[in-house]
């Protein structure tokens, strides 16, 4: 551990990346989020601008004509229209369409919403991915300053006559081996940086320090319970499940949509035209009543209405596949968690023994008691048990982190 603070406190000048400091920069500037959100304020005005075209359609000509009689006669009368309409009945297909956008934008909106969540366990794993790179780098350094140690006595104990010769090749094989590990952490380090830094969306820096998350010592902390009806809260409340049963009500607005376009429309029409000018008097008026028939388009209007019906049914049954799809990644990930934390718990043991087992080794082997083939063995058992202790607990830390995110989100008193 005291390797890792070391690592840390070379960037102690930079600014220390905290969990919650990375999900709020992540979501505030990822670009799909913000694409996203722009086609939800332009499916919005759609909807404004439906509910504009039910207002009573209103229009105004001016007009004039100039011809060289009129210019030498001085006889020049302009002529003015105005004209309106307003639609009485049509099946209420004006109002089905608005309903039909509000939907629309509803479900740009759920997929925004369903689109931040993925960004935040993308960054949650990311994040963790990095903080167990940091301890597997903090291992590799131990295990390699170890080496280098025993290289040392090795030298000594071989001129001594307490190792043969080929123990000196065998520590020189293991030091090198521990050397390209932390070659291999570092690299691990920058690769996970990048990856942290692309959901981030800003520049890779190798300065660019993260505050581990979780217990730093060995310490586990015993996962949450559930509250009762996790599984099934998450999964009605997620906007991936609920976009589908908005679709579902969109389809079927589209169905009563394309029915009223099958009705007549009935419009009250009026308009009054007058001239200007010298010889100025008043045109005319006009009111009337107009039907439109829909005949050979009605062909279309049915098989509108047939499309309409199907998208329904595929609508109720994305709804169930997805219902079922967070369930069971609710209910497998639940598991899991528990899963984890007790092989965790077994792995920490199992370290502790093989460390305790080493320092025993390294004694015997200081004293010519052991082999270096021996003692080897007893390191790679250490290196064996470090490798499935950051295995187990890192897993453990994204899963238990994951199932605090859902009942922060959706099991709150308020939710």
């Amino acid at each position: 551990m005291t390797l890792l603070l070391t690592t840390i406190s070379t960037f102690c000048w930079a600014q220390v990346w905290t969990l919650d400091e990375c999900l709020r920069h992540s979501l505030a500037n990822n670009r799909q989020i913000k694409l996203q959100r722009l086609e939800s304020d332009r499916l919005h005005t759609q909807v404004r601008a439906g509910y504009l075209d039910m207002l009573p359609a209103l229009s105004f000509t001016f007009s004039d004509s100039f011809g060289w009689k009129k210019a030498f006669s001085g006889d020049n009368n302009p002529t003015f229209d105005f004209t309106g309409s307003l639609t009485l009945f049509h099946g209420l297909s004006a109002h089905w369409k608005c309903r039909t956008a509000e939907d629309a934008y509803e479900i740009s909106r759920l997929e925004e919403s369903g689109m931040e969540e993925d960004l935040t366990i993308e960054t949650i794993e990311a994040y963790l991915q990095l903080g167990q790179s940091y301890q597997q780098l903090e291992y590799a350094r131990s295990g390699y300053e170890s080496s280098l140690r025993e290289s040392e006595r090795t030298n000594l104990l071989v001129e001594s006559g307490l190792q043969p010769l080929s123990a000196r090749y065998q520590i020189e094989s293991q030091l090198s081996a521990d050397r390209a590990a932390v070659v291999e952490a570092e690299s691990a380090i920058k690769s996970r940086t990048l990856e942290l830094c692309q959901l981030m969306d800003v520049p890779y820096s190798e300065n660019f320090v993260i505050d581990l998350y979780g217990p730093e010592s060995d310490t586990l902390a015993a996962p949450s319970t559930c509250p009762s009806g996790f599984v099934e809260k998450v999964a009605l409340r997620n906007p991936k499940y609920i976009g589908c049963l908005t679709a579902i009500r969109q389809n079927r607005n589209l169905h009563k949509q394309s029915i009223a376009m099958l009705s007549p429309e009935i419009s009250f029409v009026a308009g009054y035209s007058a001239s200007l000018g010298p010889s100025s008097h008043r045109l005319g008026d006009s009111f009337g009543i107009s039907i439109s028939l829909p005949i050979c388009g009605a062909w279309q209007h049915l098989a509108k209405v047939q499309e309409a019906k199907i998208g329904i049914r595929k609508a109720e049954t994305e709804a169930g596949r997805v219902r079922r799809e967070i369930e069971s990644l609710l209910e497998k990930i639940t598991i899991e968690t528990e899963n984890c934390y007790g092989k965790a718990l077994a792995a920490r043991d199992a370290l502790k023994a093989s460390e305790e087992l080493m320092r025993t080794s390294e004694l015997k082997y200081s004293r010519g008691l052991m082999t270096a083939t021996d003692y080897l063995l007893s390191r790679n058992e250490l290196d064996k048990a470090r490798s499935t202790f950051l295995k187990e607990k890192w897993q453990y830390l994204f899963r238990s982190r994951i199932i605090e995110y859902y009942m922060t989100r959706y099991c709150d008193e308020q939710g």
